[in-house]
This record gives C-alpha cells, structure tokens and sequence, in this order.
C-alpha cells in the first residue's frame, strides 16, 4: 500500500513539475498576443491587419464552388479586407467577397440610374443636381454572415444597399440608397 501511495505521490508531482516548465501555446488557448505582435504574425483571426498580402484561403475558393457553381471567368485577388472574386454567373459579372473564414459576405453588381427605385432618382436629381452621377453599384447582403462589409474604405453594416459615386470637381462622395429609395451620404473619395 505504502509502495502505491508513493508512486502516485511521485506521479502528481512530476506531472505537476511537466506543467510549470511548459510554455503556453497557442493550442491550449494559454497564449497573450499583443495587437502589435498580431500584425507582425498576420494570424489568421486578424488577417485585416496585414492589407493586400497573402494568398485567397482555400476555404473561400472552395465556399464560392458551392454559392456558385455555375460561375465562370473567375479571377481572384487577396485586398486587404476580403477575398475578392470577379465572375460571370448567369450572364451578369459580379464581385463576391469573402470574409477570413471564407465565408461569403455578399455581392456585387454594377447598375443603371434607371435601375434605382424611383424615389431615389428624384432625390438625385433635385438634391445632387449639380452632380454627375457615376457609377452606380448593388451591394447584396449574404444574410447568413454576420460580418460587417467594407467598400470605399468604408465599414458599414451589411444590408442590400445601392451605391453612387457623385462627382463634382474636386468635392468626390458616394451615397447610399436603399432599395426603398432612401438617399443618404456615405463617404467622401479621392
């Protein structure tokens, strides 16, 4: 009994010696990372934080295989918010983004004044009469991702919105309008 009682006593203590002289990992969850050292690392939780650099993770590739498996004249590029994808799916030539894990954020499209709703026009017209209009986007919010969407430098949050550059010599903007017609400032371009 004695020689039991001394063999789990020495166990406890050399697994308790293992443990103190271990340095925490990253796969036990023990690790503290400063912002600064994260942006060095451009781990994978904060792949933000290093813009433009990187390759398109294999998990959006493979996510816009099954959101568009019709899709052809694919091109990808890594931006510094998202996974890019430029395609043409059912004759239309659409932007997807996708987000660190790959997951679809949302589209988009180019559009024509004509296609914004008809209150939104009227607005264009009377408030940014001295103005020319530019081009003009449909941003469609993939529902099911909770991630914020980044255009112009821009965050906002995710909703199916349109977008119209507005150009008056050196003064720049773009304007939100939703699928209501309501028009609203967005940011100032350069």
């Amino acid at each position: 009994m004695k020689k039991i009682a001394f063999l789990v006593i020495t166990a406890f203590f050399a697994l308790s010696m293992k443990a103190q002289t271990q340095s925490p990992s990253a796969e036990n969850g023990n690790v503290k990372v400063s912002k600064a050292s994260m942006k060095e690392m451009g781990t994978a939780k904060a792949p933000f934080m290093n813009p433009g650099k990187g390759t398109v993770s294999i998990e959006s590739k493979n996510n816009f295989g099954i959101d568009f498996p019709k899709a052809s004249d694919i091109s990808w590029e890594r931006t510094s918010e998202f996974d890019q994808v430029n395609f043409t799916s059912d004759g239309q030539r659409l932007t997807g983004y996708y987000d660190s894990d790959g997951s679809l954020v949302g589209t988009t499209t180019s559009r024509k004044l004509t296609d914004l709703p008809e209150k939104s026009q009227k607005i264009l017209a009377d408030k940014y009469a001295d103005y020319k209009i530019g081009p003009i986007i449909f941003f469609h919010d993939y529902s099911q991702n909770d991630n914020e969407m980044v255009l112009w430098a821009t965050q906002f949050n995710s909703a199916d919105l349109y977008f119209a550059e507005l150009d008056k010599g050196p003064d720049k903007i773009v304007v939100g309008i939703t699928p209501s017609g309501d028009v609203s400032y967005f940011t100032q371009i350069n």
